[in-house]
């Protein structure tokens, strides 16, 4: 999704909708993310003196993996962000701008970073729980892993223990 810097300064106002697809190649290590159903972008542009204002609307339904039981369920998500673009070099090193240097300016990139981050690396259905231990293998909690890691030792230092030095 581009915006024309110079359409917007000739009508100080833009409305773009757009429907994006990003490539799985892009995602593809993102966890939990599998894939990026749909995402709805909506942005409303204003042109300001040396700059514009963007206001950017998403609405996207991704694909997670839980990270209690690894099973795949789908999430929707809705954001709003706003961003600031500058024409000016001077202000380039001011963190809340946006330097452009040409004439249009393409978001494709500020909105997959949007869409991936508001994920959190750790996520799972409402009403999910751990799986329980089973044979071979044990579940634990982060506290209960600490606590038993500070209250056992290293079997195979434990022999060393009993030695008369």
């Amino acid at each position: 999704m581009k915006i024309d810097l110079n359409e917007l300064a000739l009508k100080k106002h833009l409305v773009l909708t757009d429907e994006l697809t990003f490539k799985p190649d892009k995602y593809h290590l993102l966890t939990p993310i599998l894939d990026i159903l749909s995402c709805l972008v909506k942005v409303e542009a204003y042109h300001l003196g040396d700059g514009a204002s963007l206001k950017i609307t998403i609405k996207s339904e991704l694909l997670l993996e839980s990270s209690y039981t690894l099973k795949p369920f789908k999430k929707e998500y809705q954001l709003e962000e706003n961003l600031e673009l500058t024409y000016r070099q001077a202000e380039q090193n001011q963190n809340d701008l946006i330097y452009v240097s040409g004439v249009s300016y393409d978001l494709d990139q500020d909105i997959f970073d949007l869409v991936t981050n508001s994920v959190p690396p750790s996520i799972h259905l409402e009403g999910e729980e751990l799986p329980h231990s089973g044979e071979g293998y044990n579940v634990f909690s982060e506290d209960e892993y600490r606590l038993k890691k500070a209250t056992s030792g290293n079997s195979a230092f434990d022999k060393l223990k009993d030695l008369d030095l």
